[in-house]
């Protein structure tokens, strides 16, 4: 499985590693997890990323080792992780990986079609992993490399993060595999505590003021939140700090999609889905350009929020059961 792979990297010298836009746990966990063992079998490694790692996440070791400005040099590999198209690596690094001679690699959990993983000289998709970070924990293992305690942290809060604390239906028999083989190395509750129970005060204000306000669309089968650029400002937040607030929408007896809105320009949404039951968020995301896994998906939406609320209602009128 990652025979191409491991090729690239043995016979590179330097390696840039990078996820896509706005990391979230997963993407994070994964570059700083690969980017330890591969500058323990020598290589010289920097982590790219333009967006801030989340702050909940910044307990992991290495989370202030990166680089935001890619060097006028190519690196001899690149390697991409958590991407779920080729653009979403951000607007600098994709022109560069469109330009550059150096061979581009793709570790990745979702489902992408033959034309995107073609962009990459060897590219590792398995949507049915729980997680990007599950591939790397593969990786080490092919590797012949022993997680280190760093590295374990890293891979265990990935993990955590991408299947919702185990709770997404992404949770498979491999996580629980992983997670319990990493246990020698990691202290379950401290992660844990680290991720859910280190938010400032501010937040809990904004998530009761954004919980107040939101809508229930088609006979209760979908709750809609919002978060304006105004309410970030008036509690001096980040976007990074209302990210987990869809997860309360989801948690709406009867609800089947959860769906967040965050405001990024005039008329300009971020949107971020959580979906049980039989309904395919990622497939509702990609009637607008966007992608994702079954439960758990967004894109970009232009328009006016009632605009958005109308369109998102229309979609699970029409697929919800």
């Amino acid at each position: 499985m990652f025979k191409g792979i491991i090729h690239q990297i043995m016979s590179a010298e330097t390696v840039i590693v990078a996820g896509h836009e706005m990391p979230d746990g997963d993407c994070m966990g994964s570059c700083l997890a690969l980017a330890s063992q591969l500058r323990r079998i020598g290589k010289e490694v920097s982590v790219f990323k333009e967006d801030p790692f989340p702050f909940n996440y910044l307990f992991l070791e290495g989370s202030d080792d990166y680089i935001s400005i890619l060097p006028e040099k190519d690196p001899d590999l690149f390697i991409i992780l958590d991407s779920g198209s080729p653009e979403r690596v951000g607007e600098t690094l994709y022109k560069r990986l469109q330009d550059t001679k150096s061979p581009k690699l793709l570790i990745d959990h979702h489902i992408q079609s033959d034309e995107k993983k073609a962009f990459y000289d060897e590219a590792i998709v398995e949507s049915e992993a729980c997680a990007t970070a599950a591939l790397i924990y593969k990786l080490s293992r092919e590797l012949a490399l022993e997680l280190n305690k760093a590295e374990s942290e890293a891979i265990y809060a990935a993990i955590m993060s991408d299947t919702g604390g185990l709770r997404y239906g992404s949770t498979n028999k491999n996580a629980f595999l992983i997670l319990s083989e990493l246990l020698d190395k990691v202290k379950p509750w401290e992660i844990s505590s680290n991720i859910y129970e280190n938010v400032p005060v501010e937040q809990l204000k904004l998530l009761a003021e954004v919980l107040a306000d939101m809508r229930m669309l088609s006979d209760g089968k979908a709750a809609v939140i919002r978060i304006t650029r105004e309410q970030l400002k008036r509690y001096s937040l980040k976007p990074d700090n209302v990210d987990s607030f869809v997860n309360f929408a989801r948690s709406v007896k009867g609800a089947q999609i959860a769906v967040r809105f965050r405001e990024k320009g005039d008329n300009l949404w971020k949107v971020s889905m959580r979906s049980r039951g039989d309904i395919d968020s990622s497939q509702i995301s990609a009637e607008f350009g966007g992608g994702g896994h079954r439960n758990a998906a967004g894109f970009v939406f232009k328009g006016t929020f009632e605009e958005g609320l109308q369109k998102i209602g229309e979609i699970v009128n029409r697929v919800a059961q």
